[in-house]
């Protein structure tokens, strides 16, 4: 009986050896064709209607972050630029601000009460006393302005 069944399995293997690969996997044509057009509508349903609106939302968001990066150091470079502009502003403004205050001492220590203080084209008018700015104005503005109580003027 063994050596029936070994005989048996000779002949199996000697069929499947001289089949070619199709009976070897057992496929089906007509089963197989049907996968292959049903695989290939649905890739061209998904590269149609999927794949192209999503890779378009991509590329339009991807060009929208690099118009942002560009637009943020564009900001950036216009606040470094403003940043130094405000620096050298409050350097100038203090250097002023301590001469008025410079001169407003000369003036109290001779006795002035209300004090105008030139300083380029700024007019201040100075209270000596109470240690307080009053009016501060360019001068071309103060061309027609009348101001009283005022008991010296400093020119720096």
């Amino acid at each position: 009986m063994d050596i029936i069944h070994i005989a048996k399995a000779a002949e199996v293997a000697n069929e499947a050896a001289q089949a070619g690969p199709v009976q070897l996997f057992g496929l089906n044509w007509k089963l197989f064709l049907a996968q292959l057009i049903n695989f290939s509508v649905v890739l061209f349903v998904l590269w149609k209607w999927v794949f192209r609106p999503v890779a378009k939302g991509l590329a339009d968001r991807t060009t929208k972050i690099e118009n942002s990066l560009a637009e943020a150091e564009r900001i950036a470079a216009e606040r470094e630029t403003f940043d130094s502009w405000k620096d050298k502003e409050m350097a100038q403004v203090r250097q002023e601000a301590n001469q008025i205050i410079v001169e407003a001492k000369a003036a109290a220590e001779k006795g002035a009460k209300n004090s105008v203080v030139m300083l380029d084209d700024l007019a201040v008018v100075v209270d000596v006393r109470d240690r307080k700015v009053v009016t501060a104005i360019q001068a071309q503005q103060g061309k027609e302005r009348v101001f009283t109580n005022i008991d010296s003027v400093v020119i720096a």
